[in-house]
């Protein structure tokens, strides 16, 4: 397939296109804070079935208002105490063309084609004492639905909002709004069916260790294409995109770090796992500290092209080591950092490069940067928070809300409803789980009496 050019000229959109978008968006956000306080009977009610349930992450489907599909929600939440509001904004934060092809790259894989950021309406500026707008604009987003290039491509123009607000309890939140929509200067192109999308996302601070997430994802592909096989992929690619959010942020830190030059490797150094490498295997080398490591402690992260290449993405080698150290940073260089900076900063010279291969051949555990140099690049948080956190930051507070907040909201009596269901779904899972194996050792212990006695 020959490579996508990009779209020219850019939009400019009047004021009273803008003014709709900002009522549109406000409108849907206040209907997405109030879902959040919806109950199991509530979801039920609107239509929605459980289609999937894991650890924490519940999956719902319900007919759509076109014949043959299906609307996706999915609810969830992270208690692993250490992804943040932050973190997840830097897994959507996109205000150029560069970084809007990396995500998608990342989001759809193989079946992403091109993308692209025509217009930008607001960025980085406080609206009400809550809110804070990151970015607000239009983007478009060309995709493949099927590997097998039997149906044709898909692409859609969209607006997206991503700001920060507060909700009824004074929880922080993350909002992100995604509304295809048909614009005359983005004309369609031969051979590409334009499909509709809506979907949002409503990430919530419920304590400082626990974050809720509410996804809705409504999709029409238009054209020919079957239902049943449309619903399915749906549900395999934007199910759990959610969860993947705080993962791409890390990605993007490992890209922004590439060593532009990776020596050669004339002797056998470690592997990433501490295991040695055998004579004549597979070796592969980081991206980001050009340590050696087999295929085990691969980490493959997929990054797009410019429009003029040949491929639309390639893949990148990162070894695990580095994505650890990526873990805590992503949330604050890839939001404020100008992109000058960081791809300076990344890209050095053939003796620092060499001078730091040496370094880390000589200690496995030495991290790609020291704490000072991350330290002292770290740029002011206000962009990821509402002003209300930023003003709490700035207090020297690191955790998020105060700590009457953090006493009330640790519990189930300062939690939200879906908080307390969660709760609940865990621990009548854990106990069917040992009623289980109570079960099973009662059964062993008979056949073994059994046996005995004849």
């Amino acid at each position: 397939m020959p490579p996508s050019t990009e779209l020219k000229p850019k939009m400019t959109l009047d004021d009273a296109t803008k003014a709709e978008w900002r009522a549109t968006w406000h409108k849907s956000k206040l209907a997405a804070l109030r879902a959040t306080e919806w109950s199991e009977l509530d979801l039920r009610l609107d239509g929605y079935k459980l289609a999937s349930r894991k650890a924490g992450h519940r999956i719902y489907k319900r007919k759509a208002n076109v014949f043959g599909l299906c609307d996706l929600l999915s609810i969830g939440m992270m208690e692993d105490g250490t992804t943040t509001l932050g973190e997840i904004a830097a897994g959507l934060f996109a205000d150029n063309a560069a970084d809007h092809r990396t995500l998608l790259a990342m989001r759809w894989g193989d079946n992403y084609l091109h993308g692209d950021v025509l217009s930008t309406i607001e960025s980085a500026r406080p609206t009400t004492s809550k809110d804070m707008v990151l970015w607000s604009g239009v983007k478009h987003v060309k995709c493949k639905l099927d590997a097998s290039e039997v149906f044709e491509p898909r692409d859609t123009t969209y607006f997206e909002c991503i700001c920060t607000t507060t909700n009824g309890r004074g929880q922080d939140v993350l909002f992100v709004l995604r509304d295809s929509h048909e614009f005359n200067q983005v004309p369609t192109m031969p051979e590409v069916v334009r499909m509709q999308m809506q979907e949002w996302l409503v990430f919530t601070q419920t304590s400082p260790t626990t974050i809720e997430f509410m996804h809705s994802y409504k999709s029409n592909p238009m054209g020919n294409y079957p239902t049943f096989l449309f619903n399915k992929q749906v549900v395999a690619m934007h199910a759990e995109y959610a969860l993947r959010l705080s993962h791409y942020s890390r990605q993007r830190w490992l890209l922004d770090h590439i060593t532009r030059h990776v020596p050669m490797l004339r002797e056998t150094p470690y592997c990433a796992c501490s295991a040695p490498l055998k004579f004549g295997g597979a070796r592969h080398v980081c991206r980001c500290c050009c340590r050696a490591m087999c295929t085990k402690c691969v980490l493959v992260v997929p990054q797009a092209l410019p429009p003029n290449a040949s491929e639309p993405a390639t893949t990148v080698d990162f070894c695990k080591q580095c994505l650890l150290q990526a873990h805590g940073r992503a949330q604050l260089s890839l939001m404020t950092e100008p992109r000058k900076q960081r791809k300076s900063s990344s890209s050095s010279s053939l003796d620092t490069t060499t001078a730091r291969h040496e370094s880390s051949r000589s200690n496995a555990t030495e991290p790609c940067e020291s704490d000072d140099e991350v330290d002292a690049r770290r740029p002011p948080m206000i962009v990821l928070m509402s002003p209300a956190v930023s003003e709490r930051w700035s207090r020297g507070t690191s955790s998020i809300g105060s700590e009457p907040e953090r006493k009330s909201g640790g519990g189930i009596e300062g939690a939200s409803p879906l908080t307390t269901v969660h709760q609940f779904d865990s621990v009548q899972a854990s106990l069917e789980a040992q009623h289980k194996l109570l079960s099973d050792m009662q059964d062993r212990l008979q056949r073994y009496s059994s046996r005995r006695q004849s």
